[in-house]
């Protein structure tokens, strides 16, 4: 992948996670006591795409350097592990990210119904700034064409 493939995927990818966050204020600002299922639903899918979308971001940043990740169980976890490790995101975001990495998994192998409001609004609270965090941390590599 060169450089300028790279802005062009990040740019569509950031527009993406924009979106996705503006549905998350949306949703925020709802304010409810409690969430409907499908709320819990809507709430859950969209910090999945959220987190998806940050996890696209990195495996092309790697891509970028050269680096490939095996497809295998723990794929998830190197990424982010890669990631610092390349000094594409700091060992802030990492642990940061972690908390989404962990619900992706929940997300995926479980049923809406059962997600807690209160686990869900802390994600749905972070992510706006945890985007930013991450970024600025990508800008170096949008500058190298």
């Amino acid at each position: 992948m060169k450089a300028k493939e790279f802005r062009e995927y990040f740019l569509t990818e950031d527009e993406n996670i924009k979106h996705t966050l503006k549905e998350i204020t949306g949703l925020l600002k709802m304010n409810h006591k409690a969430f409907s299922d499908i709320e819990l639903a809507a709430s859950g899918a969209f910090l999945q795409n959220f987190y998806n979308g940050i996890e696209n971001i990195l495996k092309r940043a790697l891509i970028l350097k050269d680096i490939s990740l095996k497809q295998e169980p723990a794929w998830h976890k190197k990424l982010l592990e890669e990631s610092v490790k390349q000094k594409i995101i700091s060992e802030e975001i990492h642990e940061k990210l972690l908390s989404y990495l962990s619900f992706r998994h929940f997300f995926n192998h479980g049923y809406s119904f059962r997600l807690k409001q209160s686990e869900l609004l802390v994600l749905m609270k972070n992510a706006s700034a945890i985007y930013s965090e991450l970024s600025e941390l990508i800008k170096p590599l949008l500058k190298n064409q």
